[in-house]
């Protein structure tokens, strides 16, 4: 796990200060590799490639990067981790590779020499990966299949510029930028911004499972989708599913544990984070586990008494903290700055805050439990989605498409205020925009400002956006509509706030983060399981808790998810008025949102609004951090 940057410039002379900002766009990434960091300059000045190391399989000198090949052709940065790398390696030397170090990331280098492009599709991983090949004066970046690992780039008149981060990426790139409204509007819906974009328009996001070619000749990034989830049901019996499912869990914990550094467990004491770090006592013994509870909250809100019986029952070495408000809010500043785009902030404090903790004991690596409750239905809120869609809404899926599409232009300039329901059913409210939004597309004519209602990309793109990823999935008519959630989770929700959020904020304090729930296998076979198999009607996760039933405590096995901290950081005293003190001391709000919406937020902070109101509140932290950045 790293931080990469660098360029390859089309521009005929290139700027002599490009060296001093890819320098400077390194040591902006310090924090997610403290042990090591390095520029290479092509002679030519069109290429440059630097790295942050945080060094997790070879520790040596030998796994310095930028890595080069043999000949010194071919040059590479990877952020991550390849889980298969020892199979590949193996094959690779059977082929007549020879290998300089024992790390997973030089296999990408004899990867690209022995297939090209076509090498993405045999890894096995989280990465974000850049190999330059001087002899087409091309680079080849990708990016994991669930987007684990991030990646920013920006073509701009000069060339094309990357980085793991969106400020290395702003600080590197020597033209200005302008601002993304439409990125931002779905920012307002989404809590995210979600897909390719982001602030700026002339910075975008490498995709899940695609990968970009460039070369001195292109006009533009040439992007390709190498990888997409889909959603087919499986005839296997309940035996069958029990079986795969353990089996798919084991080996995923078990690679996830290679390791030449310390190894940790975030452990809540929900389902999840139980069930690898019981699985992984099985296969190491001396674990560590992290956990953490907010000083106050009612016995029925913390969680912390059954992770450290967790802990207890398989001999792990337990780090259980209880965080203060006042601490909560200070670490609420803290992760504003590192989780370099604005989401809503307070449970991403929690992580940072455990994060610092096991950085400080020296672990490096840590596992987690995310990822699981999008593929085996984890939220309740899925649920009461499935229930109004077919009490309310299916109905209305009945009418052409066409007709449906006509009576959305139609509805859209009608006052959404005085439709209300029927609107929201016939503009197509029935599809799922995902676990948490803020404000509809109809809502923002009122709670957004002028400025960004008036531009003419913001006009009902984020439920045309929602749609169209729908409509490429290319579900069967009679799919149950789960399928359509999870599918849309991982499109937007899971690697956009998810785990951009986990690789920022741990990353902030030089954390590896690996999620088992998220190998490739357990999420295609998940994906692939029948409704009764994922709810029983006040439970999710029904195959997952069975199968995993042998190694979960009773105690743990059947109990609702609660939510990391309790759930209840949102209504923490200090924590409103914090909320409340940044929304009334940032006075630019008022050129992204109706000064209506702002005091409301300020006044009457009800439980809705309390998440409606951090999306502003996160917004306004990010901003003014990138105003002094």
């Amino acid at each position: 796990m790293c931080g990469l940057a660098g360029y390859l410039l089309t521009a005929a002379s290139p700027s002599s200060e490009l060296p001093m900002r890819l320098r400077h766009a390194v040591k902006l990434l310090g924090h997610r590799g403290p042990d090591q960091n390095d520029v290479v300059i092509q002679e030519d000045g069109t290429v440059g490639m630097g790295f942050a190391r945080l060094s997790i399989i070879d520790l040596s000198d030998a796994a310095r990067q930028p890595m080069k090949n043999e000949d010194g052709s071919q040059y590479l940065t990877c952020n991550g981790e390849i889980y298969n790398f020892k199979q590949l390696r193996a094959a690779l030397q059977k082929e007549g590779h020879q290998f300089r170090s024992a790390s997973d990331s030089e296999v990408l280098l004899h990867l690209y020499e022995q297939f090209g492009v076509d090498m993405v599709d045999r890894l096995d991983g989280m990465f974000a990966f850049v190999i330059y090949d001087s002899v087409n004066r091309e680079i080849l970046a990708a990016r994991d299949r669930f987007g684990k690992k991030p990646f920013y780039y920006a073509r701009t008149p000069s060339g094309l510029y990357w980085a793991s981060e969106f400020r290395a990426l702003v600080h590197l790139v020597p033209e200005s930028f302008t601002e993304d409204l439409e990125g931002f509007s779905h920012y307002a819906t989404l809590n995210c911004y979600p897909r390719e974009f982001t602030f700026y328009r002339e910075i975008r996001k490498l995709l899940p499972g695609h990968l970009m070619r460039f070369s001195l000749e292109d006009e533009a990034p040439r992007i390709h989708r190498y990888y997409r989830l889909k959603s087919c049901e499986n005839a296997d019996s309940t035996e069958v599913i029990d079986e795969k499912l353990r089996g798919f869990f084991s080996s995923s914990v078990e690679k996830r544990l290679v390791s030449d550094a310390p190894v940790g467990f975030f452990l809540s004491g929900g389902i999840d984070s139980t069930a690898i770090v019981l699985k992984a006592a099985e296969l190491r013994s001396q674990l560590r586990t992290f956990s953490i509870g907010i000083e106050g909250d009612p016995p029925e809100c913390d969680e912390t008494s059954f992770a450290r019986s967790v802990a207890e029952r398989c001999g792990a070495e337990a780090y259980v903290v209880k965080i203060t408000e006042e601490d909560l809010c200070r670490e609420i500043l803290q992760a504003s700055w590192h989780l370099d785009e604005p989401v809503n902030l307070p449970d991403a404090a929690l992580l940072s805050h455990l994060s610092k903790l096991a950085s400080s004991v020296g672990v490096k690596v840590m596992l987690s439990g995310e990822g699981c409750d999008e593929v085996f239905f984890g939220y309740t809120m899925y649920w009461r989605h499935i229930q109004r869609y077919f009490d309310e809404y299916q109905r209305f899926d009945r009418f052409p498409e066409k007709l449906r599409d006509a009576a959305r232009e139609i509805l859209r300039r009608i006052d959404a205020r005085r439709l209300g329901g029927l609107r929201k059913k016939l503009l197509g409210r029935h599809f799922f925009l995902g676990k948490s939004l803020s404000m509809s597309d109809a809502e923002k004519k009122y709670l957004l400002s002028d400025r960004v209602v008036r531009d003419p990309d913001v006009n009902e793109r984020t439920e045309s956006l929602i749609l169209g990823l729908q409509r490429e999935q290319q579900l069967p008519s009679n799919s149950h509509p789960y399928k359509q959630i999870m599918l849309n989770e991982f499109n937007v929700r899971l690697p956009d706030y998810v785990l951009m959020r986990v690789d920022k904020v741990t990353m902030a304090h030089s954390i590896e983060t690996r999620c088992p729930f998220l190998d490739q296998d357990l999420v295609e076979y998940g994906a692939s399981l029948g409704f009764d198999h994922l709810f029983d009607g006040q439970l999710g996760k029904v195959a997952l808790r069975r199968a995993l039933r042998e190694w979960l405590p009773d105690n743990i096995v059947g109990r609702a998810k609660v939510g990391f901290g309790g759930g209840t950081v949102l209504e923490k005293p200090r924590v409103v008025a914090l909320m409340r003190e940044v929304i009334s001391g940032s006075d630019f709000l008022k050129d992204y949102y109706s000064k209506t919406y702002l005091d409301a937020l300020v006044d009457a902070p009800t439980s809705q609004r309390q998440l409606n109101a951090w999306n502003v509140a996160g917004f306004a932290l990010w901003r003014r951090q990138l105003a002094v950045a």
